[in-house]
């Protein structure tokens, strides 16, 4: 009886102090979550200046072979040979049925993404309001949400392509000029390795012709955002002072790495530039609105990467897409916005959630840094 008794007790006993340990364990890990100092930069749009150099060549007469991005049949033909057309003009039609189809599937996944992210992120809106969710709720909720981010990018993308290739199903001059051959007919099957359709010419006097990445040009002459101006210089470093006029553009589908041809018209010019020199066109294309965000403060970068925010009074990580390196600085495509607080001290993966008692903010603005002490905020 004794025995029992004495063992009741020893057993009561470690028991306290093993509730007294988990208890003092919670109340310094919330004591830690609450004694995070940082420093963060305020984060604005920024207009910024890309230069390009192409090498550039004398053309006096432009020939085009239109070629096909999709495979598919010929539904309908619109031209014959001979016919003069202008740039933009309906050449063919691909039978369209499977990418109206893929288009409006990858539309409805899209859709239904963008509603499951809106769910999860007032899921986790509340999750962090709520007092009484544990943090492995929360943390679920976080998850939550990062994964239907990911979803949506993925829609997104999944769509963009579906849309891409049922506007392929419309072949266009890409311009303007007389149809010199002819290769297809109606019912004919066709596809990017294949023939092509056909051949369009166009005599230019004034015009120089530079290629340069397909990914450059949908960045810089097709972005809204961006204003390019072409300058021509000769071997002699010459650099004329008149700027050029982008005429047309084409595919080129001789190369393996996938490019445009952009003709330039330089009239005022033309005839003081000597059809065997060397001639370089320089494509300075100012960007407005541009979001950049220093290497140091992008983590795990060609993968998934991301950066830390000061967000609510907390720390936060967001993923984000990250473009074209200028200097010590990325271009961020998607994943952040004006006015968010970057975190610049260094941050350990266990601190996402923790609460900022002391925080520096810098604003970087023009080269010119400017620091205010944020009040401390105690929890």
């Amino acid at each position: 009886m004794i025995f029992d008794f004495l063992l009741l007790v020893i057993v009561s006993i470690s028991v306290i102090f093993i509730l007294y340990k988990m208890i003092i364990k919670v109340y310094i890990v919330t004591k830690i979550r609450q004694a995070s100092d940082v420093e963060t930069c305020i984060l604005r749009p920024e207009t910024i200046l890309i230069t390009r150099q192409y090498n550039a060549i004398k053309t006096t007469l432009q020939s085009v072979l239109v070629f096909p991005h999709i495979s598919g049949f010929i539904e309908k033909v619109f031209v014959h040979k001979g016919q003069y057309v202008k740039a933009g003009e309906l050449l063919f039609t691909i039978q369209q049925r499977q990418y109206l189809v893929q288009k409006e599937i990858t539309y409805a996944n899209l859709k239904r993404a963008q509603s499951l992210l809106n769910q999860a992120q007032q899921y986790l809106y509340k999750s962090e309001q709520q007092q009484d969710k544990s943090e492995a709720e929360v943390y679920q909720a976080q998850q939550s949400f990062l994964t239907a981010q990911t979803n949506v990018s993925k829609a997104e993308n999944e769509f963009k392509i579906a849309d891409t290739n049922f506007s392929y199903t419309f072949i266009r001059s890409p311009i303007e000029g007389s149809i010199q051959e002819l290769n297809t007919m109606k019912g004919n099957y066709v596809s990017p390795a294949g023939c092509f359709l056909a051949k369009i010419i166009n005599a230019s006097k004034t015009s120089v012709m530079i290629k340069i990445p397909k990914n450059q040009y949908l960045q810089y002459v097709k972005n809204k955002q961006t204003e390019c101006v072409f300058k021509i210089q000769s071997s002699g470093n010459f650099i004329f002072s008149q700027s050029g006029i982008l005429k047309q553009v084409e595919d080129d589908c001789t190369l393996g790495e996938k490019m445009m041809c952009l003709y330039i018209d330089f009239p005022q010019i033309y005839n003081r530039l000597d059809t065997a020199e060397h001639l370089i066109v320089s494509m300075n294309c100012k960007q407005k609105n541009v979001l950049l965000v220093d290497e140091n403060l992008v983590y795990n970068v060609g993968k998934r990467p991301y950066v830390y925010l000061a967000f609510q009074g907390k720390i936060k990580r967001r993923a984000i897409v990250i473009g074209e390196k200028i200097d010590h600085r990325y271009i961020v495509k998607k994943g952040l916005n004006a006015n968010d607080e970057l975190i610049t001290t260094h941050i350990q993966p266990i601190q996402i959630g923790y609460k900022i008692v002391s925080q520096i903010r810098r604003i970087y603005l023009n080269k010119i840094v400017l620091e205010r002490k944020i009040k401390e905020v105690k929890a």
